[in-house]
């Protein structure tokens, strides 16, 4: 067993802050649900486990927004999502980046089937859009050469090893920044009677769209 201080203790901690901060603002007009998924490493069986016995019906579930891991490396320009081209919460989130002058990217490794390997996908089968963030490469500083290379050192030398533990000298302003357009997302989505949508051509839009009634 590893602690996992970046994967996912970050993302945990991001989530738990969120709600927080939307527990102490005024009452939405929908209801928020903050869920920690286990046993994402089995076979997403927390998520599957939940999607089988929801909360709320999946019908009338607005969207899922997903957080493995926040990043440890400095503010980017990029805010990278899996998946992209999939649903109208890329073009939600596009329009509170470009608010900090950033933009929304793909994850730049599409052969690594990314969308299909995370806690959002279960809820993405069963029609709900699903939006699942990645940490950006783009630094401020440094531009996109040092982000990649500081993504390859952690896949090396940390991820899913002993290594991954807690650091005082984390840079945690880019985690900070990250956090806040997901939590101005969701927000967003809290206070609004829109309803997200699967784009033309993606594969989950024929299951989303059998329960259209339900979201009249």
């Amino acid at each position: 067993m590893f602690n996992g201080a970046w994967d996912n203790a970050s993302g945990t901690i991001g989530v738990v802050e969120m709600a927080r901060q939307l527990k102490a603002a005024p009452t939405p007009k929908r209801t928020l649900v903050f869920a920690h998924m286990a046993a994402e490493e089995m076979g997403l069986l927390g998520a599957y486990a939940y999607v089988a016995d929801p909360v709320y019906p999946l019908e009338t579930t607005v969207a899922d927004i997903n957080i493995d891991m926040l990043p440890l490396s400095g503010p980017t320009r990029d805010v990278p999502i899996f998946g992209k081209g999939q649903n109208s919460l890329e073009d939600d989130l596009q329009a509170l980046a470009e608010q900090e002058g950033r933009y929304v990217s793909d994850d730049g490794q599409p052969e690594q089937n990314f969308y299909y390997r995370s806690d959002h996908f279960p809820f993405a089968k069963r029609g709900v859009p699903a939006l699942s963030f990645g940490g950006g490469q783009d630094l401020v500083n440094g531009g996109k050469a040092r982000g990649e290379a500081l993504a390859k050192a952690f896949v090396t030398d940390r991820y899913h090893q002993p290594a991954d533990e807690y650091s005082a000298d984390w840079d945690l302003t880019g985690a900070v920044l990250d956090g806040g357009l997901l939590y101005e997302l969701g927000r967003k989505l809290a206070n609004s009677d829109e309803w997200p949508e699967w784009k033309a051509g993606s594969e989950f839009k024929a299951e989303r769209d059998k329960t259209a009634a339900s979201r009249k």
